[in-house]
């Protein structure tokens, strides 16, 4: 489990290089968006 998960405030995710904003949660973050987009909007091409 990571130790620094992804928060999102009011103002989108903010983080300090290097110990929150990562190369994982920056891949995570990308696999939660495409799957949402892929849940909500199929993948009709």
């Amino acid at each position: 489990m990571n130790q620094n998960p992804v928060r999102f405030g009011t103002d989108g995710w903010r983080a300090v290089m290097g110990e929150d904003f990562t190369y994982e949660n920056v891949r995570a973050c990308a696999q939660a968006v495409a799957e949402h987009f892929t849940e909500t909007q199929g993948q009709e091409k």
